[in-house]
């Protein structure tokens, strides 16, 4: 994209070099788009969805008229709605719509070259097949090459491949995928779609791994097809599916939609005596501003204990992150109405005003962002950043602050610390920026820890290695109620004591964790259960 400059070499469109004279860029760029990774980062906060998809158009002559109504067109071909999300804001939008979202502004200016930099790295699986497919479609309708960029070999490599190369990180040549090439990290293509791992004899981290990463099976294939499909099976789940087993001790207990309570696991009756730290009953979300309000969150009960810690699991727009957000109060009151009982360490959180907020927000309870990249402030330095937060609820000097801050670094596990200090975040790679975060979470000793989806965009080794064993660590060490959000089942398996299942705004499930993986009892617990790519199938197949 010539986004930033090469050091050498020269790159070739068409037989054309790029940013030649017979080849500029601006023309380049009208045949070539890309959809970023970070579907949030790469849309204008300040621009509509139709303005986004009708910017590129427009600055390249079309009028203003013709250029909506292309957006408009593209928007419904990437599956939204125009009437409803043309003139909403990406912050209105869940992750897999905004990522449609940057699919039909890529496809705006009808390229003939598509790079896709890890686009469905981000998603949980059922949105990853919608959006895997919506490729698979619009690769055939448009004519459409792509790049597809990923560090999941079972991901979209194999779903929309006709070659896959891999390239080292010494700037090894790329070569067509047969296996792993010599030398390669083996951890991109171990592990199996197997969630019966919970009772096998793998470590810990090996058996998430096995979960999330499957298994590269047709190693010996002289040739590649052009397409493949992820085939989605089952994940060899022992147990009733159809709630049979409920009844049995230590099974996990199912909610029908219609009801607001929820029935926790009978294997964990013997820990109900301890007075809980999170207690939350019915609590309701309603978003305003539309022709009638939307109800994000309708009854959720949850209740937490120090020490414990609760996967809340669920596909993207189920309402984790605005449950999660109501136990921040970080919602905009102007927009957003709380209902229900909301109690976190003996304080009723809605009532509280702008100076207990204040205290209760890094004292009482912190939160680890899904985007540390926005999350962080990326005009001051990361140890400003944590001294600050230190300094404000500790009263302690500028130099304690940063002592402190240099003791997370050591603690979270980074690098050369001291000097790490003195890093912006853009300046941090994916795992040092989340570990970062972890840090100015922990800084002032929180009771309660909230973590949103850490581990989505990273790669497999990175999210055992960095995060579920360090967060697992810190959380056993410090005595931390955690409340992790995901919607992988692997990550689920390895953090949690305890599994929450959410869906359409409710907790429809919750349970032991191996009791909810074992026996679901809801048909949308085996449904996520389910959706885990398998190997391959036929070329252009799509995914249920």
């Amino acid at each position: 994209m010539q986004i930033i400059p090469a050091d050498t070499g020269e790159i070739l469109f068409d037989g054309e070099a790029v940013g030649t004279h017979a080849l500029d860029l601006v023309a380049y760029r009208r045949e070539v788009q890309m959809v970023f990774q970070d579907s949030y980062a790469s849309l204008n906060p300040r621009l509509t969805v139709e303005e986004t998809v009708a910017f590129g158009p427009r600055v390249h002559g079309l009028s203003r008229r013709a250029a909506i109504a292309r957006a408009h067109d593209l928007i419904s071909r990437v599956g939204l709605d125009p009437k409803r999300f043309a003139a909403r804001y990406p912050h209105e939008l869940s992750g897999g719509q905004r990522q449609r979202v940057n699919i039909a502004r890529a496809l705006a200016l009808q390229p003939r070259l598509v790079i896709l930099d890890e686009a469905v790295s981000a998603l949980d699986k059922s949105v990853e097949a919608q959006v895997l497919n919506l490729l698979i479609d619009l690769k055939s309708e448009f004519g459409l090459t792509y790049i597809f960029i990923s560090h999941d070999p079972q991901r979209g490599a194999l779903h929309v491949r006709s070659r896959v190369g891999h390239v080292s990180g010494q700037g090894g040549r790329t070569r067509p995928a047969r296996g792993p090439p010599r030398g390669a990290a083996p951890s991109l293509y171990d592990g199996a779609a197997r969630l019966d791992a919970v009772d096998g004899p793998r470590s810990p981290h090996h058996r998430a791994a096995a979960v999330r990463r499957p298994a590269v099976t047709d190693r010996s294939a002289k040739r590649v097809p052009l397409l493949y499909a992820l085939q989605i099976r089952g994940a060899g789940v022992r147990g009733d599916r159809t709630g049979s087993g409920r009844d049995r001790p230590g099974a996990s207990r199912c909610l029908l939609v219609g009801n607001a309570g929820v029935r926790t696991s009978a294997g964990r009756a013997d820990r109900m005596s301890a007075e809980p730290i999170v207690d939350v009953e019915g609590l309701t979300v309603d978003f305003l501003g539309g022709a009638k309000p939307l109800r994000a969150v309708a009854g959720v009960d949850l209740t937490l204990r120090a020490g414990e810690t609760l996967a809340l699991l669920g596909e993207s727009g189920s309402g984790k992150s605005v449950t999660l957000r109501a136990l921040m109060r970080l919602l905009p009151e102007r927009r957003a109405i709380i209902g229900g009982r909301l109690r976190v360490d003996g304080q009723d959180v809605r009532v509280l005003s702008d100076r207990d907020l204040s205290a209760y927000r890094g004292r009482t309870i912190a939160m680890i962002f899904q985007e540390p990249g926005l999350a962080l402030d990326p005009v001051y330095r990361l140890g400003d950043q944590i001294a600050e937060a230190v300094m404000r609820h500790d009263g302690v000097s500028r130099r304690a602050g940063r002592a402190r801050a240099l003791e997370l670094f050591e603690r979270v596990r980074i690098p050369s610390a001291a000097q790490r200090l003195d890093n912006y975040a853009h300046e941090m790679s994916g795992g040092m920026r989340q570990r970062a975060m972890i840090a100015l979470a922990l800084a002032c000793r929180p009771k309660v820890l909230l973590a949103d989806e850490p581990t989505t965009a990273l790669d497999a080794t990175v999210q055992i290695q960095v995060l579920l064993l360090l967060l697992r660590e810190l959380q056993r060490e410090l005595g931390l109620a955690v409340i992790f959000v995901t919607h992988d089942v692997g990550v689920a398996i390895e953090i949690a004591d305890h599994i929450a299942v959410m869906y359409a705004g409710r907790i429809v499930e919750t349970g032991g964790c191996r009791d909810v993986i074992r026996a679901p009892a809801h048909p949308y617990t085996a449904g996520l259960l389910a959706s885990h790519t398998g190997r391959a199938s036929s070329r252009g197949a799509r995914l249920p």
